[in-house]
């Protein structure tokens, strides 16, 4: 996942700085809101601070969290359509909650608290997807992991669905 919110926001940000005239002409917010080099790479180096204190807790609650949800480690290993249909699922589900759990966190309590961070930069940019306050990102996990509670899968499909959201939230933010 690291390489994920590292490599492809970087794509993209290098698209942007590089290409500014062929990028701005697909981008949806405004033409002024713009990231300086520095701005990226502020925004990217900030991201741990709020994603580290996590780190440790949610690696030792994983694997037990893994077998509780029924997470499948072993042989055999799922067919192209299982997967396909399982992953399908899961984005639906993901989709319609992740709506919801956005609309809260825009309330003015939820905002005020917590969302604001989300929102510290007005430029959308791929590497904005995870820089929020470590209490949205458990929040934001529920509609994640409620797909394979529902239909528990491989871990393989697991963890290509991880990915799926990780590109799926930089793509979202990238403007």
């Amino acid at each position: 996942l690291l390489a994920v919110y590292t490599l492809l926001p970087l794509m993209l940000a290098l698209l942007e700085l590089g290409a500014p005239a062929l990028a701005m002409r697909y981008k949806l917010q405004p033409r002024g809101k713009r990231l300086s080099p520095a701005g990226f790479l502020r925004c990217y180096t900030d991201t741990p601070r709020f994603l580290l204190p996590l780190a440790a807790p949610v690696q030792l609650l994983s694997y037990p969290a893994v077998k509780m949800l029924g997470i499948r480690m072993g042989l055999p290993l799922p067919s192209a359509g299982e997967m396909a249909a399982q992953l399908l699922m899961y984005l639906l589900v993901e989709d319609y909650l992740s709506y919801w759990v956005h609309r809260l966190m825009h309330t003015k309590w939820c905002y005020d608290n917590i969302h604001h961070v989300h929102h510290e930069y007005t430029a959308p940019n791929g590497f904005v997807a995870p820089y929020m306050h470590w209490t949205e990102v458990l929040i934001l996990t529920v509609p994640t992991v409620v797909g394979p509670v529902i239909a528990p899968c491989h871990m393989i499909t697991f963890g290509i669905w991880f990915v799926i959201v990780a590109i799926s939230a930089i793509e979202t933010h990238c403007g």
